[in-house]
């Protein structure tokens, strides 16, 4: 009965020690592949990061459409900061230069929507 114990035993260890390297092979073999996906997903976030970056890099690039065209005033040629308040086309820097400037726009403006031409002044 003892030498059958002590066959159990060493069977019990030796299956133990055949487990313990299949748990450490496996685990190598586990571990390796996790390493190649961090690998492979550090390229691809690479990747995507110099795309991302090359995309928005190009997209900040001034270009001659982004800039809109500074109006000027139809009566004195200063910078417009507004617009005839009928066709919406002719730009004005004050109400007084949109006043002035009507006897000679009324013949051009195009007053398609029947509206009244409104002049706002302003009180200082």
């Amino acid at each position: 009965m003892s030498s059958r114990m002590i066959k159990m035993v060493h069977h019990f260890r030796n299956s133990m020690r055949v487990a313990k390297y299949k748990w450490s092979t496996e685990k190598q073999e586990l571990l390796a592949e996790l390493k190649r996906a961090k690998e492979n997903s550090i390229e691809n976030r690479n990747d995507f990061d110099v795309e991302t970056i090359s995309s928005v890099a190009a997209g900040l690039q001034p270009s001659n459409d982004d800039i809109p065209d500074v109006k000027k005033c139809a009566n004195c040629n200063r910078d417009a900061f507004a617009e005839c308040s009928l066709c919406r086309r002719t730009p004005y820097c004050s109400t007084f230069c949109q006043s002035k400037d009507w006897n000679n726009h009324q013949v051009e403006c195009d007053n398609s929507q029947g509206s009244i031409m409104l002049i706002v002044q302003t009180q200082e």
